[in-house]
Parts: C-alpha cells; sequence; structure tokens
C-alpha cells in the first residue's frame, strides 16, 4: 500500500485524497506535510478513526488507538515515566545487559537469531515497564504475547469492513463468525495486560518492589486519574509497542547486512577501528562511527517498521 501512495505522490503531489465507502481519506507523503498536518495542528488531528473491532476488545483502553481526550492525555503523562528522554538514558544498562546476552545466544545458536532477538527486545521492554526480565524465548510472557499479536492484528484487519459498513455489526452470530474470535482475543488480551499490574500488586504485597515504571505509574494513578484497568493496559501496550517494533527492526538489520556483505564489512572494520576487541560499543560511540550510523539509518529508511503510518482523523477542518 505505501508503495502505492509512494507512486501517486509523484503524480498528484504530497498531498491528496481518497474517497472511501463513508468518508475521505488523506494522505500525506513529506515531512513538511506530515509536521505541517499533524505537529502545527495537533490539537484537531490527533484522533484516531473510528475501530469497532478495537473498541469490542479493548473497551477503549488500547491508548494507542483511542481519541486524544482526557483519557489519552492521563495516558501520556504517565508513558512519559518510559518515554522521557531522562528516563531513556536510566534504561541504557538495560539495553545493555540484555545486548549481551542477546549476542551470546545468537554466537551459541546462530540460526535461532529470529527468536534470539524477539526475545532480546521484549526482555528490554518487559524488564523496564514490569520490572521482571524474559529470560528464555520459552518464557511463558513472551510466548503468549507472540501468540497474541498475529490474532490481534488479523482481528483488526478482517475488522476494517465493519468501519466501512456499519450494519454488519448487528449480524447475529450464526451470519459472523468473527464475533467468537473477537471474545478470544478479548480474554487474551485483558489476561496478558493485566498480568502486569498484579504481577507488581505482588511484589508491593510481599514488600519486594523493584522500582520498575509501572509501579511509578502505579503509585501515581490517582493523581493522575488512571483506573487499574488502565494501568494495567498501560503496561501491556508499552510492552506491545517497544518490543514489536524494536523486534522487527533488528531483523531487518541482521537480514539487510547479510545481503550486503561489503556493507556489513566497513561497519565492523569501523566497530574494531574505534571500539577495539577489548569491550562491547557504547552510546558514547556512536558520534565517532559516522559509518555505523548511517548503516543503522538507511536500514530504517529501507524497511521502516510501519511504512504507510499510523492513521490520524481530524475533529475540526484542517487547514
Amino acid at each position: 500500500m505505501h508503495v502505492k501512495f509512494t507512486e501517486w505522490a509523484r503524480i498528484y503531489g504530497d498531498i491528496f485524497s481518497l474517497k472511501l465507502v463513508g468518508g475521505t481519506v488523506t494522505v500525506l507523503s513529506s515531512l513538511e506535510a506530515v509536521w505541517h498536518v499533524l505537529e502545527h495542528q495537533h490539537q484537531v488531528t490527533s484522533d484516531r478513526p473510528p475501530s469497532t473491532i478495537a473498541r469490542m476488545v479493548a473497551d477503549d483502553l488500547h491508548f494507542a488507538i483511542i481519541n486524544a481526550d482526557t483519557r489519552w492525555k492521563s495516558y501520556h503523562r504517565a508513558a512519559k515515566v518510559v518515554l522521557s528522554p531522562s528516563a531513556a538514558e536510566r534504561h541504557k544498562p538495560v539495553i545493555q545487559a540484555e545486548t549481551c546476552q542477546l549476542l551470546y545466544d545468537i554466537l551459541n545458536e546462530p540460526k535461532g537469531f529470529f527468536d534470539h532477538s524477539r526475545r532480546s527486545t521484549t526482555s528490554i521492554i518487559l524488564s523496564i515497564v514490569c520490572g521482571k526480565r524474559a529470560p528464555r524465548h520459552e518464557t511463558p510472557y513472551v510466548k503468549e504475547f507472540y501468540r497474541l499479536m498475529p490474532e490481534w492484528i488479523r482481528l483488526l484487519e478482517s475488522g476494517a469492513a465493519l468501519d466501512l459498513v456499519p450494519a454488519l455489526t448487528y449480524l447475529p452470530e450464526v451470519l459472523a463468525p468473527w464475533r467468537a474470535n473477537v471474545r478470544k482475543v478479548r480474554r487474551w488480551m485483558h489476561d496478558l495486560c493485566m498480568s502486569t499490574i498484579e504481577e507488581c500488586e505482588e511484589r508491593e504485597a510481599k514488600g519486594t518492589s523493584n522500582g520498575c515504571a509501572l509501579e511509578t505509574v502505579k503509585e501515581n494513578a490517582e493523581e493522575w486519574k488512571l483506573t487499574r484497568p488502565m494501568v494495567g493496559f498501560l503496561g501491556g501496550v508499552l510492552v506491545e509497542t517497544g518490543s514489536d517494533t524494536a523486534g522487527v527492526s533488528m531483523h531487518n538489520m541482521i537480514l539487510m547486512a547479510m545481503a550486503n556483505p561489503e556493507a556489513q564489512r566497513r561497519a565492523y572494520e569501523e566497530i574494531d577501528r574505534v571500539v577495539g576487541t577489548e569491550r562491547l560499543p557504547d552510546y558514547d560511540d556512536l558520534s565517532r562511527m559516522p559509518y555505523v550510523k548511517a548503516f543503522i539509518l538507511e536500514i530504517s529508511r529501507l524497511k521502516p517498521t510501519a511504512p504507510a503510518g499510523f492513521a490520524h482523523a481530524a475533529s475540526a477542518d484542517v487547514m
């Protein structure tokens, strides 16, 4: 889809519209257009398109797909505990420790790089948000998470028809087998998301709290106007968005390095020249490794994790 959008942008310009069954879709195809519409006018362009399936499954608790109302503002404030620049600095030791295990796992079982990468990215965000690691890709949370995600994505994709033809939501179950899938994914998602806060509560009861982000959010929940289900879903959604996208980026990096051995060799030589062979690279080294930095950015350009971006909805006219 994003390839076709790019082709049309060359013909029709950076901003063009498509007429669908129930309305208009506007496509933004340049940084300037995105900044002008989504940043400069964010007060009226931060909502999300309606999703009947998402509402049925998540009860409007999934903050990545809700409108910019008071709940979203509460979520946004709480998410800064994890996502602010100062918080990111505190996460570096966790990332470096998980990277060491990732390298060890790939060296000992290179054919399992796909699972090793997913375990690593999931363990990083689990440690930061929920205060627990995923030392193996067979860890129960990791297994359940990666079983749920394909089901959730397929349900969202197939459910788009309900938003185009709302009358379909009134079909009886015998004519709407998707209803059974909604109930299954709903139970699955609620159980997985709420398990994040339940473990925090268990540690608190035992006096073994470890200062993870979700514990901080829980302590401030009343002030930030967050209910217990909202705190649970905040933890689950942060894990969802932080693990899957980072895992895909890591897979793309490995595959692109394998497909371009000369680029891989040059990056390897620069790391050896700057870092040496007695330690691993750290964040401070990146400023002295322009080729490695360009290597990383080029992978993001060639294989973005969400090439079409995330849809927004306007709550008023946009000029």
